[in-house]
C-alpha cells in the first residue's frame, strides 16, 4: 500500500472533531470508558483488538489518530523480544506515515522493553491510567494526542532528515526552517544570528546539504585567530612566504571550492583579513598570501555571530562595506528559552542519538514531571546544553525511562546577558557596556533596509518574521520623522517601503500590512 499523502499545516478549525482508532487487545473492555470521557473533549473513538486485521481496519477508518496498544497476546513467546505493537509502528508508520501515533501501554515502565520495539518514532506516548483513582488523565491524554497531531502536521518532509534537530513547534522555528530552505535554494552570503550553543553550525550544515553543492562544508571558527594565521588558513599560501619553498598551500577557500564555508564569530575577523573577504563576496577572487596571481573558486560563504552588525561597524569591528555585503540573507536563531515548547520534540531526537552514544535503550518517554523540570531551568547555553544534559542522563540511568532526578543541570553555562527571558525575538544579540541603550537586531535589519532599492524593500521587510517586521516599521518611521520634522503619513511611509507604480493600490497594500502586523497608527504617529 502506499504511503498516505501528509497531512495540511492548517490547523483543524475549532469545533471541528478528531476521529481516534484505538488498537488493543483489550479494545473491547476500554472504549467504554475512553469513549465516555474522549467524547466531551472533542474526540469520536474507534476501536479494533485484533493486530493482524489492524491495517485494514485503518484504511476503512480513516483516523487522524491511533492509540496503539505495545503488547497484545503472543509476546511472551517470541525468541526476539519484539512485540506485536512495535511491528505494527513499523507498518502503520510506512503505511499510513500522515497519521500520528502515541502508544498507549501499561508497560512503558517495563525494563525488559527492548528499544528495537521503536524502529519508527511515534509521536507520543502514554501510559495507561488507573481510571478509578486518576481524575486527570482524560485531559491528560487529549493533551497528548492534540500534540501528537500538531507534531505530525508539520513532519514529516523529504527535508527534515536534512534540517534535524533545528526543526520545532514554535512559529519562530517555522520561521527559520522556511529560511534555511528558501537561503538553500541560492548562492548568496548568509549570515546567521544566535547565542552560543543555539545551533548556528546545525544551521548552516543544513543550508549546505539541502543546496545540493557538490563540494565540501568547511568549518572554521574565527575566534582568537592571529591575522597571518587567519589569512593563510582562509586564502592559502605560498609556502615560499614562510619557508623558501615554491609550493601552494590550499586554504579553506579552495578546498571548499563547489561547497560551502561556515565561518563562526564573525567579530572576530581582523579588519585586515575582512579587506580580501570583501573582495572575494563582491568578486569571488582571492589572492593567496605571498602569490602573485589570483584564483576564482565557486564557494558559498555563510557567516555567525552573536552581536548586532550595527554594534560591531559602529566599533569599528566590522567594515560597514562588508556588513552590507555579508546581510544578504538572515536568519536569527532563537535561544531554546524562548522556544520551550520544543522542549518535547528535542527530548526526543536528543535521547535517540544518546542511545546510540552511550549503548543504551533508554525509551524517548517524556514524563510530565521531567518536563516540568526541563522547563524550569533558564538554558543558557541553549541546545547545546540541553543535549549534554541528555546525554548524561541517558548514560547514568538506572531505569528505561528518563525521570527528574536523572536530569543533572550542572552551573557552567554563563548567563547569556543579551536578552531577558521574556524578550522578543528581534532584541539586542550583543551586551552593550552600562550606559549603553542595546542595539536591536531590527536595527541592523533597517540599516540593510535603506542599502536597498525602494522596489526590494517590501519584500525584504515580509521576508521576516511578524515581531521583526513591526520592529523594522517602528524604525523606518522614526527615522523618517527625524529626516523630514514632520509628522509621518501612510504615503510618506509608502513611498520609503514601495514605488508606489499604482499609487491607490500599493497605498492601500502598506495600509493592509501595517495592519496585520498589529502596527497602532497613534503610536506611530501617522496622519490618517
Amino acid at each position: 500500500m502506499a504511503s498516505q499523502s501528509r497531512p495540511s499545516r492548517e490547523k483543524s478549525p475549532p469545533g471541528e472533531r478528531i476521529q481516534v482508532l484505538l488498537i488493543d487487545d483489550e479494545a473491547d473492555s476500554l472504549f467504554p470508558i475512553l469513549a465516555q470521557h474522549l467524547t466531551s473533549l472533542g474526540f469520536d473513538l474507534n476501536k479494533e483488538s485484533d493486530a493482524t486485521s489492524a491495517l485494514a481496519t485503518i484504511q476503512a477508518t480513516a483516523p487522524q489518530i491511533i492509540l496503539l496498544d505495545l503488547h497484545f497476546p503472543g509476546d511472551e513467546r517470541r525468541d526476539d523480544g519484539r512485540t506485536a505493537g512495535g511491528e505494527l509502528l513499523v507498518k502503520i508508520r510506512r503505511q499510513f506515515s500522515s497519521i500520528p501515533v502515541v502508544v498507549f501501554t501499561t508497560r512503558l515502565d517495563d525494563i525488559d522493553i527492548p528499544l528495537e520495539t521503536f524502529d519508527e518514532q511515534a509521536h507520543g506516548y502514554f501510559a495507561k491510567p488507573s481510571f478509578a483513582n486518576d481524575a486527570s488523565w482524560p485531559k491528560r491524554l487529549a493533551q497528548t494526542m492534540r500534540d501528537a497531531i500538531d507534531t505530525g502536521r508539520f513532519a514529516h518532509s523529504p527535508d527534515d532528515d536534512q534540517l534535524g534537530f533545528l526543526v520545532g513547534q514554535t512559529k519562530e522555528m517555522h520561521e527559520v526552517v522556511a529560511r534555511i530552505r528558501t537561503a538553500a535554494r541560492t548562492a548568496l552570503t548568509v549570515l546567521i544570528y544566535g547565542e552560543t550553543g543555539s545551533g548556528k553550525q546545525l544551521a548552516a550544515e543544513a543550508i549546505h546539504r539541502l543546496s545540493g553543492r557538490t563540494g565540501r562544508f568547511e568549518h572554521y571558527n574565527c575566534s582568537g585567530a592571529h591575522l597571518e594565521t587567519l589569512d593563510s588558513t582562509l586564502f592559502g599560501h605560498l609556502r615560499g612566504a614562510f619557508t623558501g619553498a615554491n609550493e601552494t598551500k590550499a586554504g579553506l577557500l579552495e578546498l571548499s571550492d563547489k561547497g560551502t564555508l561556515f565561518l563562526d564569530e564573525l567579530q572576530d575577523v581582523p579588519i585586515a583579513v575582512q579587506n580580501k573577504l570583501l573582495i572575494f563576496v563582491e568578486t569571488g577572487v582571492f589572492r593567496p598570501m605571498g602569490a602573485t596571481s589570483d584564483k576564482k573558486v565557486d564557494v558559498r560563504l555563510i557567516v555567525a555571530t552573536n552581536h548586532s552588525l550595527s554594534d560591531l561597524v559602529a566599533d569599528g569591528v566590522l567594515r560597514e562595506d562588508l556588513a552590507y555585503r555579508l546581510g544578504v540573507s538572515l536568519i536569527f536563531l532563537p535561544p531554546l528559552r524562548q522556544r520551550k515548547t520544543d522542549l518535547p520534540g528535542l527530548f526526543r531526537i536528543f535521547v535517540a542519538k544518546a542511545n546510540k552514544t552511550a549503548n543504551r535503550n533508554v525509551l524517548p518517554v517524556l514524563r510530565p514531571e521531567t518536563l516540568h523540570k526541563l522547563e524550569a531551568h533558564r538554558w543558557s547555553g541553549n541546545i547545546r546544553e540541553l543535549e549534554a544534559a541528555i546525554l548524561r542522563a541517558v548514560a547514568h540511568t538506572n531505569s528505561n525511562i528518563l525521570l527528574p532526578e536523572d536530569i543533572e543541570i550542572l552551573p557552567v553555562a554563563r548567563i547569556q546577558p543579551t536578552q531577558s527571558q521574556d524578550a522578543p525575538s528581534g532584541t539586542a544579540l550583543s551586551s552593550p557596556p552600562a550606559g549603553v541603550a542595546p542595539v536591536s537586531l531590527a536595527l541592523t535589519l533597517t540599516n540593510y533596509l535603506e542599502s536597498l532599492d525602494v522596489g526590494a524593500r517590501y519584500d525584504f521587510i515580509k521576508s521576516h518574521g511578524r515581531d521583526l517586521q513591526k520592529e523594522i516599521l517602528i524604525e523606518v518611521t522614526r527615522r523618517l520623522r527625524e529626516r523630514t520634522g514632520r509628522r509621518v503619513t501612510h504615503k510618506a511611509l509608502a513611498l520609503e517601503l514601495d514605488p508606489l507604480v499604482s499609487p491607490e493600490r500599493d497605498l492601500n497594500k502598506i495600509r493592509q500590512f501595517l495592519f496585520a502586523c498589529g502596527v497602532q497608527l497613534t503610536q506611530l504617529d501617522f496622519n490618517q
